[in-house]
């Protein structure tokens, strides 16, 4: 990975700006260690809001976004996440996948060994992981012998392509 010319920072992009894409898109933004240089969505009008929003360019391609970053967030539905994966490996672009990683098991293999091939990285966006109730969890629960949850929010609309297990029991 390289940083910009002009400075330390990675140049960062977004591909599929929807709802969680525009998170992506703002906490690069806001990042120290990046600068968000470009989103790409096939929606161009919500590529263009969500980049005027950050004062960043709304690429008019995928491949014209890949010129441009070192780094990139896919944020793109279930079922295209192994194509788009494998043209961000080939471009030599590390990535942060949305979870699921893939909506099948060939899929995520596909992407892993596009990766590996490429010689980039690819982290999936399991964030809950890094929620700080659970480290706190850790602290206090030597072994516990009993778990219950409750989901507790409403379905949002999103994430239909795949199946709940894989959209949001995962954080469960």
């Amino acid at each position: 990975m390289e940083a910009s010319a002009k400075t330390d920072r990675l140049r960062a992009g977004v591909i599929g700006v929807g709802y969680l894409g525009a998170l992506h898109a703002a906490k690069y933004h806001e990042s120290q260690a990046a600068d968000l240089t470009a989103v790409y969505d096939v929606d161009p009008l919500r590529a263009e809001q969500v980049a005027a929003r950050y004062g960043s360019l709304s690429a008019s391609s995928l491949g014209d976004l890949l010129a441009r970053v070192d780094i990139v967030s896919i944020a793109v539905p279930t079922a295209v996440h192994a194509d788009v994966a494998c043209r961000v490996a080939e471009a030599g672009v590390s990535m942060l996948i949305e979870k699921p990683l893939a909506g099948t098991l060939a899929e995520g293999e596909r992407i892993a060994e596009a990766a590996r091939g490429a010689g980039v990285a690819v982290q999936v966006g399991h964030l809950e992981r890094y929620n700080p109730v659970f480290d706190e969890l850790r602290r206090v629960l030597d072994r516990p012998r009993f778990v219950e949850c409750h989901r507790l929010s409403p379905y949002a609309g999103r994430g239909g392509d795949t199946n709940v297990v894989f959209d949001v029991m995962i954080h469960d």
